[in-house]
């Protein structure tokens, strides 16, 4: 299949970023002096109010996933489900810069394949993560074995992105600028796999302007980004799948795949082998979707 681009701005770069400071400032004053379980009590109804009141793209959005997801129509009730499970996640984020992961329980899941390379190789690896579930408590869970950095574009959630790095620096200081040029951005990325860091990215959405390649995903083709892959084939990189999924209450459960322990792809098939490894993706996007909906944090029509 022809790579297409991305729009200049896709559907989910349009939305200004909903949330004032303020609401940001109160949920991380409620955060630091409270415990969890008020925290949440306090915070995620009216969040989850004011967005199923305001947010009416958010709301169709969620529908049209949850329908896909399911197999039927989704109701109201599912959807405001959804949405109290992005707001519990977000809550969450919080307390982890703050350092209140401790509360929560992380249900480590790893296959043999992944276990065995992780333990007996030096170089890092690129962990292709998306926005499903939670890539912070995916950071915590490997906390311990591998030191991370990860490729964000600063400029998207910005606010969020600013007070946790004002939080936490070891956070914001493991972060790799994604808008950087290409060049440099490779360059960035080898090294940081050099030196034994596993080097997380978002795969699920094209920036502005990007190549992408449609596959199926829950019934429909659906536009995935091309530029990791063709990163990861360059750098000749090991490559992980990551999900980190919220179970509700304080777990959450995070699941590591050895996706291909070498990205060796002759240049002469770039086009067509990339296109394979994005549909074997999406296939294990799909499965974790269809086991945890209410995970899926992309509030746009995904398949537009």
């Amino acid at each position: 299949m022809k790579p297409e681009l991305a729009p200049a701005a896709p559907a989910w770069k349009e939305r200004r970023e909903r949330g004032a400071h303020f609401m940001l400032q109160f949920l991380l004053w409620i955060a630091r002096h409270t415990n969890r379980s008020i925290a949440r009590w306090m915070t995620l109804p009216p969040t989850v109010a004011y967005f199923l009141l305001t947010a009416g793209e958010a709301r169709r959005a969620s529908r049209q996933f949850l329908a896909r997801a399911q197999g039927r129509p989704a109701s109201l009730w599912q959807v405001a489900r959804h949405l109290f499970t992005f707001a519990s996640v977000v809550l969450d984020r919080l307390l982890m810069a703050i350092g209140g992961f401790r509360d929560l329980v992380l249900d480590e899941q790893r296959d043999a394949e992944e276990r065995r390379v992780t333990y007996t190789s030096k170089r890092g690896c690129l962990l292709f993560v998306s926005h499903l579930g939670s890539f912070d408590a995916l950071r915590v869970v490997g906390v311990d074995r591998v030191p991370m950095k990860f490729l964000l574009d600063r400029a998207h959630g910005q606010q969020l992105t600013s007070m946790l790095g004002q939080l936490k620096p070891e956070l914001a200081a493991s972060i790799i600028d994604a808008t950087q040029p290409g060049p440099v951005l490779a360059l960035a990325v080898r090294q940081a796999l050099d030196e034994g860091f596993r080097v997380g990215m978002m795969v699920d959405r094209p920036r502005g302007g990007e190549k992408t390649v449609r596959v199926p995903f829950l019934g429909a083709p659906a536009p995935f980004p091309v530029g990791p892959w063709a990163l990861a084939a360059a750098l000749q990189a090991r490559v992980m799948l990551g999900f980190c999924l919220f179970r509700g209450g304080r777990t959450y459960s995070g699941h590591f795949e050895l996706f291909a322990e070498k990205l060796a792809i002759p240049r002469a098939r770039r086009g067509d082998e990339i296109e394979v490894c994005v549909r074997r993706y999406a296939e294990r996007l799909e499965h974790y979707a269809r086991l945890a909906p209410c995970n899926w944090f992309n509030f746009y029509d995904f398949w537009k």
